[in-house]
């Protein structure tokens, strides 16, 4: 279900971040400045989330999420694979 702007409502999740690489937060906190005309983050449980983005600190990516509901989901193990999201996101691949 898109928002009245058209965004794609995002359901994040983060990894619990025993083994992170890299600053996770910091990430998301750019992909939310980057995506803010084509991206809601919401919870990851929300009901009206159409894909679910699971940030991971590392590549084992282990966190797992019971509430995906069919709905596409994506792991980013990395800031070069946020970046492969954001190409995604931006050509509409999603």
């Amino acid at each position: 279900m898109r928002d009245r702007q058209g965004k794609i409502r995002v359901g994040l999740k983060y990894c619990g971040g025993c083994r992170a690489a890299y600053d996770r937060v910091g990430m998301v906190d750019t992909l939310r400045e980057r995506l803010a005309e084509k991206v809601e983050f919401v919870a990851a449980d929300s009901e009206d989330a159409e894909m679910i983005l699971i940030v991971s600190g590392c590549t084992s990516a282990c966190t797992k999420l019971e509430a995906v509901h069919d709905r596409p989901t994506r792991y980013v193990t990395s800031p070069e694979d946020a970046e492969r999201w954001v190409a995604e996101i931006s050509a509409g691949k999603t």
